[in-house]
């Protein structure tokens, strides 16, 4: 589930413009939010709060996102100024994503192609999905060593239904490869993960 903290937090901002960015660096992917319009936000290095604010970067992203990577350096053992290079490419091919906060009037539907449910609350889409698979628990059918992989929604900002498909589909092949389903290639480019080999196909979408 998502941190108290975090709810806390995204239940705070009123009519916010809260966005996502998400760089890469050193092979490694982070992601911070923050709403760059309003001076008293709160900065989040990868869904976690922080002590920055939007004003301490002066309403612009590549600052934050610079200060988070100088962080990231440093806390290695190592000095950002021998990485700028790595540093402002990082930047440059930095991405942005609005993310819909809890004030927003929004449907999310979950689905698996058969049953269908809707939710108007983040927290409640985020627990229907992590209940979704609760059947198999219970189902002779399926023999799981261990017991069912659980659900790990990582730290996933309100709203973000990309990030939580995502996490939906690692989990769907981690119970697939549990119960020794297997990925395969069909002609040309096609292929099957383990979770479409078990027939899982978990979405949701917003309406």
């Amino acid at each position: 589930m998502l941190s108290k903290e975090l709810k806390k937090i995204s239940r705070s901002i009123k009519e916010s413009s809260m966005t996502s960015y998400k760089f890469k660096i050193f092979g490694d992917d982070y992601e911070f939010s923050g709403d760059f319009s309003e001076a008293s936000s709160t900065i989040l290095f990868d869904g976690e709060p922080t002590s920055y604010q939007v004003a301490d970067f002066r309403h612009w992203p590549e600052e934050a996102a610079r200060e988070y990577i100088r962080e990231l350096i440093v806390a290695s053992g190592d000095d950002p100024e021998d990485y700028e290079e790595d540093i402002n490419e990082a930047i440059e091919n930095m991405t942005e994503k609005k993310i819909l906060t809890q004030d927003d009037p929004t449907e999310y539907t979950v689905s698996d192609g058969n049953a269908t449910e809707k939710y108007d609350d983040w927290d409640d889409t985020v627990s229907a999905v992590e209940s979704w698979y609760d059947y198999m628990d219970d189902d002779d059918h399926y023999k799981f060593e261990g017991g069912r992989p659980p659900f790990n929604p990582r730290r996933l900002e309100p709203g973000d239904v990309d990030s939580l498909n995502e996490a939906i589909r690692e989990w769907e092949n981690e119970i697939a490869e549990s119960l020794d389903y297997e990925s395969f290639h069909g002609h040309g480019n096609y292929s099957v993960s383990p979770a479409s080999a078990m027939g899982l196909n978990l979405t949701v979408a917003v309406d």
